[in-house]
């Protein structure tokens, strides 16, 4: 452990690591305020998301301005118009609704990794 602490403290392994997240990796500690900071660009244009369900790393509220600020629409209902439902632990309804229309589905995980691509 304090071999791994001392590599990951060295100057030039901060720098590398800071130029991968600016690039739109996460890290698996990262939290979902560190993607926020990589929302903002137009990435998600006009495209409608539903959301249901309850998820682990991030508040719903959160997950409505990722996509708010990344020029997308959140909606509370599917409908043919949908782009995609993000569906967390019990789903409820929607998750039947967005599978009759042929809606695609994300994950949390899946929804998240839309923003480390930015």
């Amino acid at each position: 452990a304090n071999a791994i602490e001392s590599f990951m403290s060295q100057e030039d392994v901060l720098a590398e690591v800071a130029r991968l997240r600016e690039a739109g990796v996460m890290f698996v500690n990262d939290t979902v305020e560190d993607s926020r900071s990589l929302a903002g660009s137009d990435l998600l244009q006009s495209k409608a998301f539903v959301f249901t369900g309850t998820y682990e790393r991030m508040k719903r509220s959160e997950a409505r301005e990722m996509v708010m600020r990344s020029g997308g629409l959140v909606r509370s209902a599917v409908n043919k118009n949908t782009y995609s439902l993000v569906a967390g632990k019990q789903p409820g309804s929607k998750l039947e609704q967005a599978k009759k229309l042929g809606i695609p589905v994300l994950n949390e995980e899946d929804f998240l990794a839309l923003f480390s691509k930015t």
